[in-house]
């Protein structure tokens, strides 16, 4: 007991001869020092990174600030919104940094802050919001694990809850189970349903192939025995790509549009075919097509640009210059991303349908045919190269990733998903991998 009331009468003679030098100390810099080292707790804490606004590629950000004195642990809180700190859990650390338990996922904001905790229990003031972003590593890589032979070649792929539908051309569909995308396998396979492209809404999927003239609608409420409702004779004929919004299915052709009408699923009907769609100096074949969200759909021409059209018929053409072959296309907010071959990928202003304009170019070394877009991403080839391009300001895209041999048509969290049409396989892109 006496020695316990020595040490505290030492602790408060030290503390008063630490207030006596700070008070009696005629250099400024270093009382403020002393007051540091003492009572730096109770004042904000210094972040230091990941910096603000920043971003990173890492599944376990690691958050860091400076030491306050006098402080023997800290208390953080992190939100995905600034609104939601307030009510954040409060987590501890001893250590001015701490490690995020994660796996954090890619298009992810983060909001974080820290206040230092002295001896005593007191709190001092927090930190200032900082806020980064999750965005995919510069070096994705394909798992090798999840390589899936399709027997042909792939044309294209959707992925629905944990399914990715896979369309293997003649070798038919392919249901692929995804629930843990490092470990996929096949859930069904439909080998005498060929299949180029499919559409999908709610517990329908729609199936074209250019071989034949139907439309195959499935009931895929149940993914893994999935039933063929109806086979729907198309008037035009086989295509390669559709897209389906307002109840309309459009479906193309080589210089055509055709409509079907599919408000009633088990019923569909024919509705009318926009033709024909030719751009001057273009080949006249029709290779993709995409919604914009509201009224309009997006058709690329080889060899010429992209138009425009809706159930009024064809509203404008933009011609490209340099525009390839075989170049697809996609659509957020208001602007639509061509694969634009030598052109690189072109960045068109579609907000007014009458009247698009590109609003911005990305160079490529190679050949840019494809783009496809998930979040604030789009996925772009630039010859044997697969780049990721940041899109969250759509007339200034940022590189961030870029892989060799690669291909993305969709990405769900941290996984990009792929089939490779010269080697009939199905694989999973890690977008996020662990050094």
């Amino acid at each position: 007991m006496g020695r316990r009331i020595i040490t505290i009468i030492s602790l408060i003679a030290f503390i008063c001869g630490a207030l006596v030098v700070i008070t009696g100390c005629e250099d400024i810099a270093l009382r403020n020092l002393l007051v540091d080292r003492i009572l730096g707790w109770k004042s904000s804490v210094v972040l230091i990174g990941p910096v603000n606004e920043g971003t990173v590629a890492e599944r376990t950000p690691l958050l860091e600030w400076e030491h306050a004195g006098g402080a023997v642990n800290y208390h953080i809180k992190i939100a995905e919104t600034e609104l939601l700190l307030a009510d954040a859990e409060v987590l501890e650390t001893e250590e001015p940094l701490y490690e995020m338990p994660g796996p954090v996922t890619i298009g992810d904001n983060y909001f974080w802050q820290v206040c230092a905790v002295s001896g005593e229990g007191e709190t001092g003031e927090w930190s200032e919001v900082w806020n980064f972003s999750v965005i995919p590593s510069p070096t994705p890589v394909r798992l090798e694990s999840t390589v899936i032979d399709t027997v042909s070649g792939g044309y294209n792929l959707m992925i629905k809850d944990n399914y990715a539908y896979v369309c293997a051309n003649t070798a038919g569909l392919y249901i692929i189970n995804i629930s843990d995308p490092e470990n996929p396998n096949v859930a069904k396979k439909l080998t005498t349903l060929p299949a180029s492209d499919i559409e999908i809404q709610d517990n329908y999927a729609f199936i074209n192939n250019e071989d034949d003239n139907l439309l195959h609608i499935l009931d895929i409420s149940n993914p893994e025995n999935p039933v063929e409702k109806v086979m729907f004779p198309r008037t035009e004929g086989g295509t390669n790509y559709t897209c389906l919004f307002m109840d309309n299915l459009y479906c193309i052709g080589n210089d055509y549009v055709e409509i079907i009408d599919v408000s009633s699923i088990l019923v569909p009907e024919y509705r009318e075919t926009i033709s024909p769609i030719d751009g001057d100096g273009g080949t006249g074949h029709l290779w993709d097509i995409e919604w914009d969200g509201l009224t309009n759909a997006v058709v690329s021409e080889n060899l010429y640009g992209i138009h425009i059209l809706s159930t009024e018929g064809l509203k404008s053409s933009l011609p490209i210059p340099g525009y390839g072959e075989y170049c697809q296309i996609d659509i957020k907010d208001g602007y639509a991303y061509a694969g634009s071959g030598s052109s690189g990928l072109k960045i068109v202003d579609i907000s007014n349908p009458y009247f698009p304009t590109v609003a911005a170019t990305y160079e490529t070394e190679g050949s840019c045919l494809a783009a496809n877009i998930s979040g604030n991403f789009c996925f772009i080839s630039d010859g044997n190269l697969m780049k990721i391009i940041d899109i969250s300001d759509p007339v200034s895209p940022v590189e961030i990733s870029s892989a060799e041999g690669l291909w993305c048509y969709d990405a769900r969290g941290n996984y990009g998903f792929s089939v490779d049409y010269f080697n009939h396989t199905f694989y999973v892109i890690d977008l996020l991998p662990v050094p």
